[in-house]
């Protein structure tokens, strides 16, 4: 019995080994594409965590050729910016870079330091300190946006950091305006404001939109309300998106952060005014349509009542913009 065996395993050796050498070399392949998968993986979370954002919804990282040149401003070869415009943010960044916080503020346009950076330690704090934690030069080129908003890529010099390196990239975005014809710099996402006075009332509530600030992803709108009433208003019961909502003139209806507002600020006492500051998503694009009006489908005017179990008395208002 055991000659037997032994003669079948010789009559049977090639096989036998051919059959061990194709279980090693799979196990070699499985083991070089687990590996590849894990290296692709690895790459792809370090890039993620080296984002940096200026605001919260900011893009962090691009991919950008750049050059070895050791200049401020490096301009895309499809930008269409006027060479007053490419002065005024070379300016701006070697105002930055130097730390000439006061120069550097004083470029940007009146609207932008309204909104966004009050004051100079502010725009020092929040800006400066942020973006220019060291030298920096830049890339600019033409955005999705429109032909006045610029990308900017800012990220670290080159001949400083001994190469060029993806990581710690800073995007944000500049929206150049003219005063007094100087060039003047919206940054950090923000575009412009319109001042505007457009009313609406019912038997109820009056309201009065006076401000429209635009970003590049959203509109702000500053609205003031007044209780005409002897009953406490809730100006949303916040149950369905559509409660409060942006319309253009094609009708397209754009969601609000009703919902993420504190509740004293959407309850009107009688008699009373509230100013709220409603955030609408709606991305710029220059050749989108105008804002028309914004609704408010679900005002709760027995807001007393309601809270204590009482079906709602539901009341809209339209604001034409």
């Amino acid at each position: 019995m055991i000659n037997k065996w032994f003669r079948n395993l010789n009559q049977n050796w090639r096989n036998i080994i051919t059959a061990i050498a194709i279980i090693v070399f799979s196990f070699i392949v499985f083991r070089t594409i687990v590996a590849i998968y894990r290296i692709n993986k690895n790459n792809e979370n370090e890039a993620a965590q080296n984002k940096n954002s200026i605001k919260e919804n900011t893009v962090g990282s691009t991919n950008i050729q750049q050059n070895s040149k050791n200049n401020n401003i490096n301009y895309s070869s499809n930008s269409d910016l006027l060479s007053d415009e490419q002065k005024a943010l070379e300016t701006f960044v070697e105002y930055c870079n130097n730390k000439q916080i006061d120069e550097a503020y004083q470029m940007l346009s009146d609207e932008c330091k309204e909104e966004i950076f009050p004051t100079v330690e502010y725009f020092n704090t929040n800006y400066i300190q942020l973006v220019f934690n060291e030298k920096r030069t830049a890339k600019l080129q033409v955005s999705m946006y429109g032909d006045t908003i610029y990308q900017i890529s800012y990220y670290g010099d080159l001949l400083s950091s001994g190469g060029y390196s993806q990581s710690g990239v800073i995007e944000d975005y500049v929206y150049f305006t003219k005063k007094n014809n100087e060039i003047k710099l919206s940054i950090n996402q923000f575009l412009y404001s319109n001042t505007l006075e457009k009313t609406a009332e019912n038997d109820d509530i009056f309201a009065k939109v006076t401000k429209k600030n635009v970003y590049i992803d959203y509109e702000v709108y500053d609205i003031e309300f007044t209780n005409k009433t002897d009953e406490k208003i809730l100006l949303s019961t916040r149950k369905n998106t559509k409660g409060v909502v942006l319309v253009d003139g094609k009708n397209v209806e754009y969601t609000s952060n009703i919902d993420e507002q504190p509740l004293n600020s959407i309850v009107i006492n009688p008699q009373e005014k509230n100013v709220l500051s409603i955030k609408f998503t709606r991305m710029y694009n220059e050749q989108r349509e105008e804002s028309k009006a914004i609704k408010f489908s679900d005002i709760v005017v027995n807001y007393d009542e309601y809270i204590g179990g009482e079906e709602a008395q539901i009341k809209t208002l339209e604001i034409e913009l």
